[in-house]
């Protein structure tokens, strides 16, 4: 096995490391310099150079791959091992990257983790319809734009923030996944109710009211979501692994307004508003497929009431196993 903290890795592993550090340079790079050219011209070398390094890296795999799964004893070499890109660093930085990339690794690869990753990425898609709503109250509904940020801005929120409260005591009542199902399927139909009312659109009061229930329901579903992810996060990478879930939902969000444009060339707005009903039902899809004890039996140790501790197979074990870390990885880092 091959580690970040090694002195020499695999050609393979080589490429890996290089590409997506060389990428996430780049991309970095682009990001905080987007008002300036800087960031694209270097982007433009830094992706291809990524891109190349990855290919290799896909291409080498497949090659030790052959080798390893032929017949022909002779082809039991290994390719290359060389200079570990992170040799760089000192001891104490290596170890310390190494021993959070296998925690994080152990934390990504449960079942119910990787779902979660999924829901993440897919769960904000119905987000589309918010500048879709703004541009109902104002033009089709008559509202200002300075009083609709001051119903949406003001009373709606402490609706949002009721609903947040009384989401985390359902949650803690009744258990978080279950009711972000019910929740999101309450935000579905609240969603399209919005498309349902359109006769009813110049009525202020009734509008306001129906945005209040809107975001009391999304209140309940979000906070039992946030909770979720709290659950389905390691605490050994607490802070990086929540985060994460945290950075995938803002993805969806951004992803989603780029689609409003499409939708309003397709759809006309109350259609489009019924496809973002539909939308939102993918979280509760996959809601079903995802336990929310998972990381507390597999990565955690904690067992439930009435469980009896079963050891499992040494050789599937995806934890610390001893004699993969030696008296120097174990060192404090002094970086």
């Amino acid at each position: 096995r091959y580690n970040v903290s090694a002195t020499n890795v695999s050609i393979t592993a080589f490429f890996v490391i290089t590409g997506l550090c060389i990428w996430f340079i780049g991309f970095a790079v682009d990001v905080f310099t987007i008002d300036w050219k800087l960031g694209a011209v270097f982007s433009s070398f830094t992706s291809p150079i990524a891109y190349i390094s990855l290919g290799l890296a896909l291409l080498l795999f497949l090659i030790q791959l052959v080798m390893k799964n032929s017949d022909d004893e002779s082809n039991e070499s290994k390719l290359p091992e060389i200079t570990n890109p992170f040799s760089i660093l000192s001891i104490g930085s290596r170890n310390t990257v190494a021993r959070t990339s296998f925690y994080l690794v152990k934390a990504f690869s449960i079942k119910s983790a990787l779902l979660l990753i999924g829901l993440c990425l897919l769960s904000e898609l119905y987000v589309f319809v918010i500048p879709i709503t703004f541009d109902i109250f104002v033009n089709d509904a008559g509202w200002s734009p300075a009083k609709y940020s001051g119903i949406v801005g003001g009373i709606v929120v402490f609706g949002g923030m009721f609903g947040q409260i009384f989401g985390g005591l359902l949650g803690d009542r009744y258990g978080t996944r279950r009711v972000a199902m019910v929740g999101f399927l309450a935000l579905a139909l609240a969603n399209a109710t919005l498309a349902f009312l359109e006769p009813l659109w110049t009525r202020t009061t009734l509008m306001t009211i129906f945005l209040i229930i809107q975001a009391f329901i999304a209140g309940i579903a979000w906070i039992c979501i946030i909770s979720l992810s709290m659950r389905l996060t390691w605490s050994k990478v607490g802070g990086t692994q929540f985060t994460a879930y945290m950075s995938l939902f803002n993805l969806s969000g951004v992803f989603a307004y780029g689609l409003t444009a499409r939708m309003i060339s397709i759809f006309d707005y109350s259609s489009a508003i019924y496809v973002g009903a539909v939308l939102t039902m993918i979280t509760v899809i996959m809601l079903i497929f995802i336990d929310e004890t998972e990381t507390d039996r597999v990565l955690e140790g904690r067992i439930l009431d009435d469980e009896e501790w079963v050891e499992e197979d040494p050789d599937t074990d995806l934890g610390e196993r001893p004699e993969w870390w030696t008296a120097e990885d174990l060192e404090p880092s002094t970086s």
